[in-house]
């Protein structure tokens, strides 16, 4: 067998064997593209504030209101403020069951009370267990799996695909060099031979985007490949968030006091934030208290992150700006996978690429069931 027909059996194989899990993944990551913005559109009355005044209210009421809410079995585990007036406060419970295989079971509840931070009246709560942009996300992770597993089944997906692309290249790459310019175009052809056209030629075009979005996004799931990735560059260990030694036991509410204490902090020494986000712990955790800034709602690599301790002291703190050179690409991971690092011309881009990502299997199926169609009607005459 010649390296070609080898390549074509392959291209189809993989094809066949990844169509369905592929279009899953490309369409769910299209669907949530351009979540931020539709999240907000679909959600203002709990994401916006309707009132206004000089001051905000204590953070402890505002956390005992949301607490009241959700009641003493769902603890609030993070705490999500604005620099903006326009925002109200949320207060999110969040629990999973590593053991349990399904999304319904591994996350046995996640929900968000939504506080004027003004008035302190609660103005909604939404269960994100159920909600579209999370179940899309999850799906796009992890097929509404637990991420033990599913990250595992959209990993080897992702391979497959990149294999799959790649292959493609070869077949589609000596035809170029036979006639210049040829499978750039889509020529005007009826049914079969279109999408054959289609499937070649937009399917080219879209080739890198979607390259770049299976490689970003393996790293996720993998974690030998950020630890290739660091020793790559000469970094033995990939940095962790500090620990800090057990604490003696301290009540919820002198913790909610260190949380106050650090949210005002991080406001004052960070103004021009979009956000800022306060991870809670048990009163006897070993576990530092994060906190993560968000300067720019657009790019992820921007993100700062604090560590504090029972004492509301700062231990620990990352920039992206004090980063090295290996830190810095790794943390661009997530802008270049959807694209945000292109602004918003390049999330439409990989939001197209991953439409037409999802489109190949489609074309594709078509392609094979008809070749398998004349192959029978051939044998038959």
């Amino acid at each position: 067998m010649t390296i070609k027909p080898f390549f074509k059996k392959v291209h189809l194989y993989l094809g066949i064997a990844s169509g369905l899990l592929v279009f899953c993944v490309c369409i769910s990551g299209f669907t949530y593209s351009f979540r931020p913005e539709m999240f907000d559109a679909i959600h203002a009355e709990l994401v916006f504030t309707d009132t206004t005044t000089t001051e905000t209210k204590p953070l402890a009421k505002l956390w005992q209101k949301a607490q009241q809410y959700l009641g003493e079995n769902r603890p609030i585990t993070y705490i999500k403020s604005y620099s903006s007036e326009r925002y109200n406060i949320e207060f999110r419970a969040r629990k999973k069951n590593k053991h349990k295989i399904s999304y319904s079971e591994w996350l046995v509840y996640d929900v968000s009370v939504f506080i004027n931070p003004f008035t302190g009246r609660v103005v909604g709560v939404l269960d994100n267990k159920y909600e579209f942009f999370q179940l899309t996300q999850r799906f796009h992770r992890g097929l509404l799996l637990n991420p033990r597993y599913g990250k595992q089944i959209v990993g080897l997906t992702i391979l497959t695909f990149i294999a799959t692309l790649l292959s493609g290249l070869y077949l589609w790459w000596p035809a170029r060099k036979r006639k210049h310019g040829y499978r750039f175009k889509v020529k005007r052809q009826k049914k079969i031979g279109l999408i054959y056209n289609i499937h070649k030629v937009i399917g080219v075009y879209a080739l890198p985007f979607n390259l770049l979005m299976g490689v970003t996004g393996l790293v996720w799931t993998y974690k030998w490949l950020e630890i290739v990735w660091y020793l790559f560059f000469g970094i033995q260990t990939i940095p962790n968030m500090p620990s800090i030694p057990p604490p003696y036991f301290i009540s919820q509410d002198s913790l909610l006091m260190r949380y106050e204490s650090i949210q005002k902090e991080v406001t004052n020494n960070y103004p021009s934030a979009y956000a800022f986000r306060i991870s809670t712990i048990p009163p006897n955790s070993s576990k530092p208290i994060k906190v993560r800034i968000i300067h720019d709602r657009e790019y992820s690599y921007t993100k700062s992150h604090l560590y504090y301790n029972h004492n509301a002291t700062l231990i620990s703190q990352t920039h992206y700006q004090d980063k090295n050179v290996t830190e810095k690409i790794r943390a661009l991971n997530y802008d270049i996978h959807t694209g945000a690092i292109g602004g918003i011309l390049g999330r439409i881009l990989i939001a197209l690429a991953a439409l037409i990502g999802a489109s190949m299997p489609i074309t594709g199926f078509i392609l094979w069931r008809n070749r398998v169609s004349k192959q029978r009607k051939n044998s038959n005459t």
